[in-house]
């Protein structure tokens, strides 16, 4: 039961998502492409659950079979790198790609050279902000190491998100949900199904505080590779924020955090288009964005605006304010993106949609309108009722 907990730890971060790198080019950045994988895994298995759901076949043989299936793949795709697999060169090139991005931090300074003397007061402070940020991750990742083991203690984790898990993986559609959106659910589901157990609940907690770690991650990648030490200040203010808010919720299996980490990504890969200037790789990661901006919106109902918003800056950084001609030029690429967000984001949705129409199911916005309606006993601004 411990090893296929770890299988299912590796199945919901690592293995869809390394299948898709071998089809698909990532940008530049150890820590851009390994949060870009894990983000395409949990996205895939949410469909591989809510397909198979509906279909009334997932079961633990399914999913064994697919994770075989995908291991298979992995073998076959990463043949080459497997056969010449050597862990000296491993652990060379890991530690090369490591420590060649942080020499950009430590520049050499001519002492003979008065600009050059100016700039070393900038690069000492560059440098306080770096390691500062190194300590914020740091104390971020002690939550990470306390966590493991634990079960779901929180409200809403224990009595919405996870119960809904349980749910998915028993192979029924939870229809309880509201308008709540299902992505880390059904993951967790996937790590229940493979152990045949839901009620082992610390390998699927033990995902939830990766979140947190890989937006802190990305951004001080982001900071080594532009020489910018604004993102530095942003990771130590971002410690701050968790501390001030968020601290015990890091962990908790709330879905506020993973609801960022796909919202940040999906504004970090519209950021490279933005700066991008060759068409097709403009293109390739508005791709990325948008299946961030769709993970997003399948986490939590906040995502929705992400995607939309999402959607607007991503055409005009790629067409711009050439709408018509857009559509009759490069209707092509415009389809591929609509069809990833009616793939991935609008099923749940129109599902949803129905089942309110058909009275099976509420949203919760139906909540505070109603207690609105009888605080406030239904009056208007009308001047007579509020006489």
């Amino acid at each position: 039961m411990f090893i296929l907990g770890i299988v299912g730890i590796f199945q919901v971060l690592l293995f869809p998502g390394l299948i898709f790198r071998k089809f698909f080019n990532l940008p530049k950045g150890f820590w851009i492409r390994f949060s870009t994988i894990v983000g395409i895994s949990l996205i895939a298995n949410y469909l591989f659950v809510f397909i198979t759901t509906i279909l009334g076949i997932f079961t633990q043989i399914t999913a064994l079979v697919a994770v075989g299936l995908e291991i298979i793949a992995l073998i076959y795709l990463y043949r080459k790198e497997i056969l010449s697999f050597n862990i000296g060169d491993f652990l060379a090139s890991v530690w090369d790609g490591l420590i060649s991005p942080i020499h950009k931090i430590f520049p050499k300074i001519n002492t003979e050279d008065e600009e050059e003397k100016s700039k070393a007061i900038l690069n000492i402070f560059a440098i306080l902000l770096f390691v500062a940020a190194l300590v914020a991750i740091e104390l971020t990742f002690r939550v990470f190491r306390y966590n493991i083991g634990q079960i779901f203690t929180k409200w809403d984790a224990v009595l919405s998100w996870n119960k809904w898990a349980a749910v998915w993986a028993s192979n029924i559609f939870p229809l309880n949900t509201e308008d709540y959106p299902q992505l880390i659910p059904t993951n967790w589901a996937m790590i229940y199904a493979l152990i045949g157990n839901n009620g082992i609940q610390f390998f699927a907690k033990a995902i939830m505080p990766l979140f947190p770690l890989l937006i802190m991650f990305v951004l001080l990648s982001l900071g080594i590779q532009t020489n910018n030490p604004g993102f530095f200040i942003s990771i130590i203010t971002l410690r701050l924020v968790f501390k001030k808010f968020l601290n015990e919720y890091l962990a908790s299996g709330y879905m506020d955090i993973p609801l960022t980490f796909f919202g940040f990504m999906a504004i970090i890969f519209l950021w490279v288009v933005y700066k991008e200037t060759d068409e097709d790789k403009k293109f390739r990661w508005w791709i990325l964005s948008t299946l961030f901006s769709s993970g997003a919106a399948i986490t939590k109902q906040a995502g929705i605006y992400i995607l939309g918003l999402d959607f607007l800056l991503g055409f005009y950084f790629v067409f711009g304010l050439k709408i018509k001609q857009a559509f009759v030029t490069h209707w092509k690429k415009i389809s591929i993106i609509i069809a990833i967000i009616l793939v991935i984001a609008v099923p749940w949705y129109g599902i949803k949609a129905v089942q309110f129409a058909l009275g099976e199911s509420h949203s919760h916005i139906a909540i505070p309108i109603q207690s609105t309606s009888r605080v406030h006993q239904e009056n208007t601004l009308d001047r007579k009722s509020v006489v």
